[in-house]
């Protein structure tokens, strides 16, 4: 195996492994029991500033992740996630710089897509009723500024790992980080 795919794969393992222990440990906040999307932002943080095969595998192994984790019907955050890194792969990475603030806005809107899917599988399955429109408006809202918030540190994080581990070097001019090709 070679060098940097060992620390790559040992940066997401340990990246993943946080979030998943942040997102379970902080509470929801209460007034629309909004958690935490931690393991979206490692994903989203893979998906925009890595490879797409890092991209891939991080949106896959923390789609699986959040599925075992929550109390939702197994598949949509899996869904979700790859829909939402195969969107930043062969659309936004065109279109948006490399940098947290296009991890926070492609947070917020894979967090939007998500809330959407987990409540149209709650609602067909018959474990959650109707919710009034105007609910469901103010929680996306929240869900947005949560997920936005939440992939902009995930991202930070899960950046800090790769300057760790050697993937990426110092900040070049555009403010963004330059990969070593080991």
């Amino acid at each position: 195996m070679k060098a940097r795919l060992a620390k790559t794969i040992l940066a997401m393992f340990v990246a993943v492994v946080m979030a998943a222990i942040l997102q379970e440990l902080v509470p929801a906040f209460s007034a629309a029991h909004v958690k935490l999307p931690c393991l979206l932002g490692v994903a989203v943080y893979y998906s925009m500033c890595r490879e797409p095969v890092y991209g891939v595998t991080a949106a896959v192994v923390c789609g699986v992740l959040q599925d075992g984790l929550g109390n939702i019907p197994y598949g949509v955050s899996l869904i979700s996630f790859c829909v939402t890194s195969l969107l930043c792969i062969l659309v936004l990475r065109r279109q948006l710089p490399e940098n947290t603030v296009s991890c926070m806005i492609v947070g917020m809107a894979g967090g939007l897509l998500t809330q959407v899917l987990q409540y149209a599988a709650l609602v067909w399955s018959g474990q959650y009723a109707v919710l009034p429109f105007l609910f469901l408006m103010l929680r996306a809202a929240a869900v947005a500024v949560v997920s936005g918030l939440t992939a902009g540190v995930m991202a930070v994080f899960a950046r800090h790992m790769d300057c760790i581990s050697g993937n990426a070097g110092l900040e070049n001019d555009g403010d963004s980080f330059s990969w070593n090709k080991n």
